[in-house]
């Protein structure tokens, strides 16, 4: 690789480090598996679209009450609603992380997909984008050969889930 590529690559690398990159990979993984789950039974891409959106709202919300009321246990003189709310903007990544899923999904939607293929470009669209975190994750940790592949095959393999449950349940 060149200079600039290296450096294009460490300053994203860089971002994504900075921006609580495990809530985004669980936004990602939990986007996915609901795409997994809604696309197969839904009557229309609007409602497989929702249920998804739903989900990341609801796993988004349940995380930040959850991590509000561990801090009300450790830190007894803290309160549960300032709490609430800034652990609603601490984990926001998780929104941020499942929604490339879902704009996939929607793009090809819109361009007159039907949801089965749809979804399945969507999930397949993921599939890539985690291996490509971990092919990130395992360049910053110095990972090379076996090891780095390795890497990316973990990554990517909880899209390859998400896959095998929507082809299994369509």
């Amino acid at each position: 690789m060149t200079g600039t590529s290296d450096e294009s690559r460490d300053a994203l690398v860089e971002r994504i480090a900075s921006s609580d990159p495990a809530m985004l990979l669980y936004g990602m993984i939990v986007g996915t598996t609901g795409l997994a789950l809604a696309a197969p039974h839904a009557p229309s891409a609007v409602l497989v679209g929702a249920a998804v959106l739903a989900l990341l709202v609801i796993y988004w919300l349940a995380h930040a009450y959850v991590h509000a009321v561990a801090i009300r246990l450790v830190e007894t003189d803290s309160h549960l609603i300032s709490n609430v709310g800034s652990s609603l903007a601490r984990e926001s990544r998780l929104l941020l992380g499942g929604l490339p899923t879902l704009a996939v999904f929607v793009v090809c939607s819109l361009l007159g997909m039907d949801i089965s293929p749809a979804a399945l470009t969507a999930l397949w669209a993921t599939v890539g984008l985690l291996g490509f975190v971990g092919y990130l994750a395992g360049r910053r940790g110095g990972a090379h050969g076996w090891t780095l592949i390795g890497e990316i095959v973990a990554t990517a393999s909880f899209g390859l889930l998400a896959v095998g449950l929507k082809t299994l349940l369509h």
